[in-house]
């Protein structure tokens, strides 16, 4: 009977990492698989690598051929892997998969009938650490199902095949094949598949941990822009034949601006070849591509692409270089018919080029430093205006929730001395939150998103902007006004600024040894629980994000036989140590063992999650687990970032 899933797994000189890889395919919670290794003429261990894990398992082909480069590698995979498999999926020889990547991804396509599923990618360094991956290799965060690039255009970037499983029936009715003899040639085969699969399902979890090495080469590097020059007039063919020009448009304004942004950023440390190779390479991209593309990109990408059509080699290194120092770089002329003045110009431009819309003058908000005192929240930071709103420019702050009216900010700015050489604004801010004016309000809703906010007005001019962070930056500590609300800072996926009100509904107060009835172990856990959560049977739930592990205890809620505050109650409840290390995740191949963290909601009879706030330290305390192949281990509890209870099962360090 045909396997379930057909794998590819391209090798060339990969020893150092293959068997971690092929170990990942082995344990997938998918067996029902083929997975048909090419060596591609490696001249190390790999082949002999790959031959012992066939070997070993039956599930496991070595197919051997002379080195032709990754994408002849796949396409010679797929000639060896059995046709009346359902779906076929890559996977590259130094990366590793989860153990639920391929069961997951074939149970959405099962379900759904789309043609395609994705999933997260995450990055894996050399360390074994795990972290997001760069953008080319990073799908749309959120689970979406039975979508598609031409309603969620930001698959556009989702171009590497190895976080993906076809199904393979559309694989061969489209004849795809890997275009051979190039570097990143995953490009040519996702973007097509994209925009004719009939339906494209999109995973939120990681489904693979792609490694990172430096094998991609430089930027300023001819034979790499070469082959994406390639591959882009290749995609551009493909929707120009299968697609309407809207498609073909929105694609190619995404490849100037972000797939040859590299490439022409790395001019100014590349040689002469290499940058008579750009003109040459970037001209034959954009000889076919509508002007109307080309003047509708935003500043300064519109007027760098202007230069490079002319072949205006040295302006273009010298505004290059001023936008690398000084993003924003020139100075506004007008106030109701705004246009740019840009230093490195030396000859004329059209009018057009230069004439400043709204997302031209991008106002920025950066968060330098926040902190507490006295019960308030105190933010001070800078905002940047390329240009400048001019002698009436006006900042007010304020926050903004969904279905709240916005809160005013006591703010305070103080403008630059003198003018900067580009004539961009900068001013410097303080702004103070008043907890009393954001936190829950009585019958209101349990959690509300504050965004802090700066806005500035001049003639002609209205602009806002979220408080973002540079750099990852740990948020301000969780503050609790009163015992009953909490304000937790975090930072969003776009590091934005964001404060959470809470109204806080359980709370632990203290953990301890127990025994169960049956006299095994346990841990007591003590807390308080607001009336508002009953009346009815509550439970508690510990989940293991990673792997979906869930475990659920009873909750005794003690009713007037303890005494607590007017509106609280009692409760306890247990965990019992052997059932946790029962239901212990396996890890992912490649993944810390050290540390399994678990989350905990009290659960009420209407299905309301609420977490165990902590308002104070954590006694400690190590409660004994059975152990694994690596040693003994042990039941930890702690508060999180957030502020709440976390435990998780951890690693005995010797002493």
């Amino acid at each position: 009977m045909p396997p379930r899933l057909s794998v590819v797994v391209p090798v060339h000189n990969v020893a150092p990492w293959l068997t971690e890889c092929l170990r990942s395919l082995a344990e997938q919670t998918l067996a029902d698989l083929e997975v048909v290794v090419v060596d591609d003429g490696s001249t190390d261990d790999s082949a002999a690598l790959a031959a012992a894990f066939a070997a070993r398992d039956g599930r496991f082909r070595l197919v051997s051929q002379g080195n032709g480069g990754p994408g002849h590698a796949r396409n010679t995979g797929v000639r060896h892997c059995d046709p009346g498999a359902r779906h076929l999926a890559f996977a590259d020889g130094d990366d590793v998969l989860p153990p639920h990547a391929y069961e997951l991804l074939t149970a959405t396509l099962d379900r759904t009938g789309s043609d395609l599923a994705t999933g997260q990618v995450l990055r894996l360094t050399a360390d074994g650490a795990l972290g997001p991956a760069p953008g080319p290799r990073r799908a749309p965060a959120a689970t979406r199902l039975r979508t598609h690039i031409s309603r969620h255009w930001e698959l556009a970037a989702d171009r590497t095949v190895c976080n993906k499983v076809f199904r393979r029936s559309f694989w061969d009715e489209h004849a795809f094949a890997f275009p051979p003899g190039t570097r990143s040639e995953d490009l040519p085969v996702v973007l097509p598949a994209h925009f004719l699969a009939r339906a494209v399902d999109v995973r939120g979890e990681p489904v693979h941990h792609w490694r990172e090495r430096d094998t991609t080469g430089r930027p300023a590097d001819v034979r790499g822009l070469q082959d994406r020059i390639t591959q882009l007039l290749t995609v551009s063919a493909f929707l120009d034949e299968h697609r309407g020009p809207e498609d073909k448009r929105r694609y190619e304004t995404h490849a100037l601006t972000h797939e040859l942004a590299p490439f022409m950023a790395a001019l100014p440390e590349g040689d002469e070849a290499y940058r008579r190779a750009f003109l040459t390479y970037a001209n034959e991209f954009t000889d076919q591509v509508d002007p109307a593309v080309l003047g509708a990109l935003p500043l300064p990408a519109r007027l760098l692409w202007h230069l490079v059509r002319e072949r205006r080699t040295g302006e273009l290194l010298a505004l290059i270089a001023d936008e690398r120092a000084e993003p924003g770089a020139f100075t506004v002329r007008g106030t109701v018919r705004r246009t740019a003045r840009y230093p490195a110009l030396v000859r004329p431009v059209p009018g057009p080029l230069l004439r400043l819309g709204a997302r031209d003058l991008p106002f920025t908000a950066r968060l330098r430093a926040a902190h507490w005192r006295d019960g308030r929240l105190h933010l001070t930071g800078d905002t940047h205006l390329p240009g400048g709103p001019g002698p009436g420019g006006v900042r007010t702050g304020w926050l903004r929730a969904a279905h709240h009216a916005p809160v005013p900010l006591r703010l305070r700015t103080d403008r630059t001395p003198g003018r900067h050489p580009y004539g961009r604004d900068r001013a410097a801010f303080e702004a103070v939150v008043d907890p009393a004016r954001i936190r829950p309000r009585p019958g209101g809703r349990e959690r509300t998103s504050w965004y802090p906010e700066i806005g500035l007005a001049g003639p002609g001019l209205l602009r806002r902007a979220a408080l973002t962070a540079d750099r990852p930056t740990p948020p301000p500590p969780v503050h609790r006004p009163d015992g009953d609300h909490r304000i937790v800072p975090a930072f969003d996926d776009d590091g934005a600024l964001v404060l959470h009100a809470e109204r806080i509904d359980a709370r632990f107060e203290t953990h301890r040894a127990g025994t169960a009835d049956d006299a095994t172990a346990t841990v007591v856990i003590d807390g308080m629980v607001r009336d508002g959560l009953g009346p009815g049977p509550l439970r508690l739930t510990l989940t293991h994000r990673p792997s979906g592990t869930v475990l659920h205890r009873p909750v005794t809620v003690h009713d007037g036989a303890v005494p607590s505050a007017a509106g609280w109650r009692r409760f306890t409840t247990d965990l019992p140590l052997a059932a946790l290390a029962a239901a212990r995740p396996a890890p992912a191949p490649g993944a810390d063992r050290a540390r399994l963290p678990y989350r905990l909601r009290l659960v009420g009879p209407d299905g309301r999650r609420t977490p165990l706030d902590v308002p104070g330290p954590v006694l400690p305390g190590d409660y004994p687990l059975a152990g694994d192949d690596d040693g003994p281990r042990a039941l930890g509890l702690a508060a999180g970032d957030r502020g709440d209870l976390l435990i998780d099962d951890h690693a005995v360090r010797p002493h």
